[in-house]
């Protein structure tokens, strides 16, 4: 027996096992913290720390350094653990020392790295926050290569599963509530996990996740005769319409249908000017956690979205951040818009609005820009023209002969796509 190979190895073993114990505790704690009722003082208290503080202020970073930790100490634990029961034996057996290893570590990581640090976590958070958060610091500088491998993959990953909203769920949320949730209550259909999922993670979205853009928000505007906004409301079937004078960045309050037809009288006489409700406005930076709650308290349905200058560059309606929650509401009189549409053997109408990954997978060619900022047809139309095509114009590009068929001074709505089986090359735009 090789007593100095013995000795480190148990020493490295108990040590990365420690380690390990150190990242439950604190993660334990942290979800303890965040979701218990810890009194405003003791948070005050606890933030006086300045590593604590960091953590509690960036609980998504932490969420993924714990569980990059406590893969690399599992595996290390495994690693210590066979080297002494292979110098144990005399570097002999060395299938039967795997086995052991593999049987042991386990046991002991359950036991000693996840039941003792959890059940103390459960005791006193904040203790055990205090004592316990310098093994995320340890892993946040030894992690740093996985991290940014991590962030460089995310959003290939994103693009190929469709994922529109934020980043990867936090395991501080949705992996350790949904665990306590599986322990603590019986299996819950389906809808409602996803539900719970989606809520667990509302608070990492902002207002520019949802926000509808300004050119495809429709207005009553003051400076046209009152018969032909109301023909124009009448034709998109809104409940809501901002008032301007002009365009959103001069918007003066928010005109609801219901009041025009409790209007009594002739419609001719109709102030709409009377009608408007107050519009508030709220930074595309907020959350949707902040913006809920106010939208609710002032009892409005839509507000605006402003940029860092105080610009509208959009708006945003209760009915979108709910939906964030428990998936599209649709009522009877919503439509379906089919984006894409086949017309004949490789002929297609393709929408201005259509994805570009489903342009992509429709026709089975690379439609993508360059350009992360271009995400739709239309947008990608504009690109390679270097403008804002009119309609009837042509482009050949990435396989693809384009025929613009609807388009106005602020995007491209429709266009006729003939995909090419010999790729001619590629030309400018023609009338």
């Amino acid at each position: 027996m090789n007593t100095p190979e013995v000795t480190w190895s148990g020493i490295g073993f108990l040590f990365v096992l420690l380690l390990r114990g150190f990242l439950v505790l604190s993660e334990f704690s942290l979800v303890n913290l965040r979701y218990s009722d810890v009194s405003e003082a003791a948070l005050a208290q606890l933030r006086k720390r300045g590593n604590i503080a960091y953590l509690l202020d960036n609980l998504k970073r932490a969420g993924e350094i714990i569980r990059i930790g406590r893969k690399i100490c599992s595996l290390a634990t495994g690693g210590f653990l066979f080297l002494l029961i292979y110098s144990l034996f005399q570097n002999k057996h060395v299938w039967i020392a795997m086995v052991l290893a593999v049987v042991l570590g386990v046991l002991v990581q359950v036991l000693l790295s996840d039941l003792i640090p959890r059940f103390l976590a459960g005791l006193n958070p904040q203790k055990a926050l205090g004592t316990g958060a310098w093994a995320i610091f340890v892993f946040w500088i030894i992690g740093w290569p996985f991290l940014k491998i991590q962030d460089y993959l995310r959003g290939p990953l994103k693009k190929w599963t469709n994922q529109e909203s934020g980043d990867a769920l936090n395991p501080l949320d949705v992996e350790v509530q949904l665990r306590a949730m599986g322990e603590d209550s019986s299996a819950l259909p389906p809808m409602v996990r996803q539900i719970l999922s989606q809520t667990l993670q509302f608070e990492d979205l902002v207002v520019q996740d949802i926000l509808l853009p300004r050119n495809q928000v429709v207005i009553l505007d003051k400076t046209k005769p009152l018969q032909e906004n109301l023909d124009e409301a009448r034709q998109v079937g809104h409940t809501r319409y901002p008032l301007c004078e002009g365009d959103l960045d001069h918007c003066e309050g928010i005109i609801h249908i219901k009041d025009i037809f409790r209007f009594r009288g002739d419609w001719d006489h109709i102030h709409l000017e009377k009608l408007k409700r107050p519009a508030i406005s709220f930074s595309t930076d907020e959350t949707l956690a902040e913006v809920l709650p106010k939208m609710m308290r002032y009892k409005v349905h839509m507000a605006l979205g402003t940029d860092e200058f105080g610009g509208v560059v959009g708006v945003v309606s209760l009915e979108k951040i709910l939906e964030t929650m428990v998936g599209e509401i649709q009522d009877e009189f919503d439509e379906e818009e089919k984006l894409i549409t086949k017309c004949g053997k490789d002929l297609y109408r393709i929408s201005g609005l259509a994805p570009l990954y489903d342009v992509e997978e429709e026709l089975g060619i690379p439609a993508g820009g360059d350009e992360d900022e271009v995400s739709t047809f239309g947008g990608l139309l504009i690109t390679e023209f270097g403008r804002i095509p009119k309609g009837g114009e042509e482009i050949t590009f990435r396989g693809m002969q384009v025929r613009v068929v609807e388009a106005d001074a602020k995007l491209v709505h429709m266009a006729e796509v003939q995909k090419l089986k010999n790729p001619l090359p590629e030309n400018g735009a023609r009338a």
